[in-house]
């Protein structure tokens, strides 16, 4: 089964009881839990590893056959992987679902009002005789069938029925989880016990373990796995590439899942164990990294979701963000201190803070007499070293001259000299006056811009930009409103690195 998880708490760092899981699966908005990106590994005969999709913003994973399926925050679900039965392109284009499910050439979603969804291959009804009631807080995809357990803790099952995968599936309530293989199902009881029912030709079901102390069912294609209280791991049924005899010991797992003929556990740090069938690198390619917060095994090929923590705290970046120690002022669920790492000129000011958050802008420019105010802007790279910075005034009026400024300091002037714009630069002031290869000045040309780089190895004056510092820059423009005038774009901070 893939589980979510809170973003309230850490799940892998606990043992969850699947009984308060369960309700959680049906309650939880997906913006709540937590939102990490995909990786995936295994066979690729269908994209179903190479297309899978970049980036944050992810909180659930599952596979089907050579096809996967993944929930976003915003509670919308994307597919990718063999198209064979429409089970990608099919795939429901709307928000508001938080669980999805993949089967062998079909799907499933649950909608927040426990509505579900199906999608995909419908050879023995596994999407047209999808229950149409709400009240579901969890489903699970078979090969051809598939199960889903209400609020009462009973269980629905449709689809084909050769083995009785969906005939014995047992009546009544108190059941918190539900897991399939390919042909037999299991269910957990509140009281930790596991019932299975349908095919049996490797004891997937009478070698089931008896008792109770088990917090989380999964099944593989003819096996079948569970989680004890402890965090250690019980498998049984077919094992053709060990992957029952060679279930890793000990404790501290949070979470199994079953592939084909493999097998994959979460533990309680993050990272991930694989063991049985191998051909398509399934086992050996696993992630060997630590901070993983779920699990989700296909036929042959594997997807995990990493809730990534790229600031290095030991804190998952969804718990920084919704704890107020980073933040996130675009919402894609990354630290801002991370992208303005991975991108300086996401942050030209220096303050911390993405730019399309707040802009390095300041000062509001007078309009000139094209109706709209001149503003500043600045492109290449804050580093120094790359000597790479280019200043840009836009909304000019065309074919008239101007020149760029810079100052250390801030200010504010209106009108200044009879212009009809405000200086914004504090004293001393600097001037750019010529452009680089000849001795003009700059031109806003037909285009109503104009553009300077400066050398930062030959600044004028003599100055020299030291790491660290802030510089704000403006420019002055000739303008005819409706004499002749002049006027200011706004002012830019731009700090150095």
């Amino acid at each position: 089964m893939a589980v979510p998880r809170d973003r309230r708490e850490n799940v892998r760092m606990q043992l969850i009881h699947l009984a308060e899981l369960g309700a959680l699966l049906g309650m939880l908005s997906p913006s709540l839990m937590a939102q990490g990106t995909i990786t995936s590994w295994g066979l690729d005969n269908s994209g179903q590893v190479s297309n899978t999709p970049p980036g944050p913003g992810f909180v659930q994973v599952a596979g089907g056959w050579n096809h996967s399926v993944a929930l976003r925050a915003d509670g919308s679900i994307t597919s990718w992987g063999n198209d064979d039965y429409g089970q990608v392109s099919n795939t429901p284009p709307e928000t508001g679902f938080v669980q999805v499910a993949g089967g062998l050439y079909h799907s499933l979603a649950l909608r927040a009002d426990g509505a579900i969804i199906s999608w995909g291959n419908d050879d023995y009804g596994q999407v047209s005789n999808t229950p149409p009631e709400t009240g579901f807080i969890q489903v699970v995809g078979g090969v051809y069938h598939s199960l889903a357990l209400r609020s009462d803790g009973s269980i629905a099952s449709w689809g084909r029925d050769v083995e009785n995968q969906v005939s014995d599936t047992p009546p009544g309530t108190g059941f918190v989880q539900v897991a399939v293989g390919d042909n037999h199902s299991l269910a957990l009881g509140a009281d930790g016990s596991i019932a299975s029912w349908g095919k049996d030709s490797f004891g997937q079901v009478t070698n089931t373990p008896p008792g109770t102390g088990f917090v989380q069912v999964a099944g593989g294609a003819q096996h079948s796995l569970a989680l004890r209280t402890n965090g250690s791991i019980i498998s049984w049924g077919w094992d053709s590439s060990g992957q029952v005899t060679n279930t890793p010991p000990g404790t501290g797992f949070v979470q199994v899942d079953g592939g084909g003929e493999h097998s994959l556990a979460m533990r309680a740090d993050g990272s991930i164990a694989s063991w049985g069938k191998d051909s398509f690198g399934q086992v050996s390619n696993t992630p060997a990294t630590p901070g993983f917060v779920q699990v989700a095994g296909a036929s042959q090929h594997s997807l995990a979701l990493f809730d990534a923590d790229c600031n290095g705290n030991g804190v998952p970046d969804y718990q920084d963000i919704t704890d107020g120690t980073s933040l996130d002022c675009d919402g894609n669920g990354v630290p801002d201190e991370c992208t303005i790492a991975d991108d300086l000129t996401t942050d030209w000011n220096g303050d911390g803070i993405l730019d399309v958050c707040a802009p390095p802008n300041y000062c509001t420019a007078n309009p000139n007499s094209t109706g709209l105010p001149a503003l500043m802007s600045v492109s290449g790279s804050p580093l120094i070293a790359d000597n790479n910075f280019v200043l840009t005034a836009s909304q000019l009026p065309t074919f008239q001259f101007g020149y760029f400024l810079m100052a250390s300091s801030t200010g504010f002037t209106p009108n200044v000299g009879g212009s009809q714009g405000n200086l914004c630069l504090g004293s001393p002031i600097v001037r750019f006056n010529k452009i680089p290869t000849g001795s003009g000045p700059i031109s806003s040309g037909p285009g109503g811009m104009f553009s300077f780089g400066p050398d930062l190895t030959n600044l004028p004056q003599g100055i020299v930009f030291q790491i660290g510092e802030t510089w704000n820059f403006q420019a002055w423009y000739r303008d005819s409103n409706p004499t002749k005038t002049s006027n200011f774009t706004d002012g830019i901070e731009v700090m150095f690195r």
